[in-house]
């Protein structure tokens, strides 16, 4: 029986590559926003943009696996907030924690606005949010 591509581990310098590339563009749509072009991904991991493609296939599979774990530290804060016995203390502290993480990633806020960015996986993360932050607004 046959693997399919994608479920095959990718081997140790793949891995290391992928890797290098999802940190670099962290950085750099962090520092510049999502409008960073993959040629300065790639230069920024030190990787040629074929690699680049070959990792992440357009842009938006680039910024699925860069704003997943960004997305799910916020789904935490609002978790966390929840749980809070004083709700104002919990609604402040949300917003504060959440308004850091826009504040160090600007990158951040155009993909939790957006519709047109982030694929099944980012929209999936960002539906489980939305009904947290109402309860907190709430």
């Amino acid at each position: 029986m046959s693997i399919p591509v994608s479920d095959r581990p990718l081997r140790q310098d793949a891995e290391r590559n992928r890797e290098r590339i999802v940190f670099a563009a962290r950085d750099a749509f962090a520092d510049g926003g999502i409008d960073v072009t993959m040629d300065e991904v790639a230069r920024r991991a030190g990787v040629g943009i074929g690699t680049v493609y070959r990792r992440f296939p357009d842009k938006e599979a680039l910024i699925d696996a860069v704003f997943e774990e960004r997305l799910r530290e916020l789904g935490e804060i609002a978790r966390e907030a929840l749980d809070e016995p004083d709700a104002w203390r919990g609604f402040t502290t949300y917003l504060e924690r959440a308004m850091a993480l826009n504040a160090a990633n600007r990158g951040l806020h155009a993909v939790i606005g957006s519709q047109e960015h982030g694929r099944d996986r980012l929209a999936a993360l960002k539906a489980r949010i939305r009904p947290l932050a109402a309860r907190l607004v709430a």
